[in-house]
Order: C-alpha cells, then sequence, then structure tokens
C-alpha cells in the first residue's frame, strides 16, 4: 500500500484513504463480533444492519484502525463515511440509551455525531482533518470538518454545512456520480454543474473545496462499445 501511495505522490496525486464508520461495517463486525450492536450482522430494509455500537470499545477499535491508515497514507485529509446509517437499532439498545442519557444526547443523529465528532477530535490531534459524507450535519458537526455533498435530493445540505462554517465539496450524485447509466443529457450537465452556486454563494461562512467526480462500483460500467 505505501508503495501505491508513493507512486501516487511522485505523479502529484494525494490519495485520501476512506473508512466508512459507524455504518458500512460488516466485515468489522465479521472479525470483531463485539461491534454489533445486537449480535447480528445482517442488511436491514437499506443499509447494513446493525450498525456499530456507540460505546468505548468502538472508539478504541477506530482510533487503532485509524492511527495505522495514518501511518500509510500522508494526506493530511481522512475520509470517514458517516453515510447511509442504520440507527434503528441503537433505539433499542440499552447501552446506546444509557449513554445518550449520560451524554444529554436528544436523538440518533446526534448519537451519531457524537461519534463523528469525538473522532474528528482525534484526527486534529494528529495534524489531520476529517472529511464526512452530508449525513454527518444531522445531528450536529464540528465547523472543523470538511463535508462532502452527495445526496442530491438534500439540496439543502450543502448550504447548511457552509453556514456551519464547513469547508464544502460537490459530489452530488446527478451529476457527478460517473456509475450511474448515462444518457443523451449527462455530459450536458457535468458541463453546466456550477458547485459553488448549489453550495450556497459566497455569502456562507464555509469554504468551497470544489467538486468530486464519484465512481463506485455499485453498478456495472457500460461503455457504447458494450
Amino acid at each position: 500500500m505505501k508503495g501505491l501511495v508513493a507512486y501516487a505522490a511522485a505523479r502529484h496525486i494525494d490519495i485520501i484513504p476512506e473508512i466508512d464508520m459507524p455504518g458500512h461495517m460488516m466485515a468489522a463486525i465479521t472479525a470483531y463480533p463485539y461491534l454489533s450492536c445486537n449480535g447480528e450482522n445482517t442488511f436491514g430494509e437499506l443499509f447494513p444492519s446493525p450498525s456499530v455500537l456507540v460505546v468505548r470499545r468502538l472508539f478504541e477499535f477506530a482510533e487503532n484502525v485509524f492511527t495505522e491508515i495514518m501511518a500509510i497514507f500522508p494526506s493530511p485529509y481522512i475520509h470517514i463515511g458517516g453515510d447511509e446509517v442504520d440507527r434503528s437499532d441503537w433505539a433499542k439498545s440499552p447501552a446506546c440509551k444509557a449513554l445518550m442519557q449520560r451524554e444529554g444526547i436528544s436523538d440518533l443523529p446526534a448519537l451519531q455525531s457524537y461519534f463523528i465528532n469525538r473522532m474528528e477530535k482525534f484526527f486534529r490531534s494528529r495534524g489531520r482533518r476529517l472529511i464526512g459524507w452530508d449525513e454527518v450535519i444531522e445531528g450536529g458537526i464540528n465547523p472543523t470538518a470538511v463535508v462532502m455533498y452527495w445526496r442530491s435530493w438534500v439540496p439543502d445540505a450543502p448550504v447548511k454545512a457552509a453556514r456551519n462554517g464547513n469547508s464544502v465539496i460537490m459530489a452530488p450524485g446527478d451529476p457527478l456520480y460517473f456509475d450511474n447509466p448515462p444518457d443523451q443529457n449527462s455530459l450536458s450537465r457535468i458541463y453546466h454543474f456550477n458547485p459553488s452556486r448549489q453550495a450556497g454563494g459566497a455569502g456562507e461562512k464555509g469554504d468551497h473545496r470544489g467538486a468530486g467526480g464519484t465512481l463506485v462500483r455499485e453498478y456495472p460500467i457500460r461503455t457504447p462499445a458494450d
């Protein structure tokens, strides 16, 4: 992995790793069952369910994982994901309920933010900046984090992030998810996309870091030659 990082750096490419937490952790739960919220490791209605339990052992696991990642990737940015979290099992968990009562956490989005913001402070203590998908703003996010907008159906998300003082990267699924099936208007939508205008304009507190094209191998990529 270090060889890949060095190969990219020699070509002026900075590789930013993403280790998605606290959702999308089925592989981690398989290897470390104590991370499960209810002893299961299955898909829920839309996303992997359950999410990992937001307690002390998760923080130990997460800090150990990201410490190893930081030793490989010198990038000043680390992506923690934070998207597509099925929070329903947290509402049933006695440990999560106890944590919420002890810390004065009002709802499940804020419980997720308790984890994300604590990890954001850990990143900063190591000289790194946290990037998270735009769901991380739902329960409140530290303004020193970077928010990456992807949910085209939540148009006010980048505006809220900018007003909170966060740096914003614009990567909305429409038009910047390049793994989506193309049509005759795909290129036109990309060329006419203005990330600064959609993120709220110049009057907000946050700064706009530009746009990001996303290529996720969830769908087979077909070309006209296929």
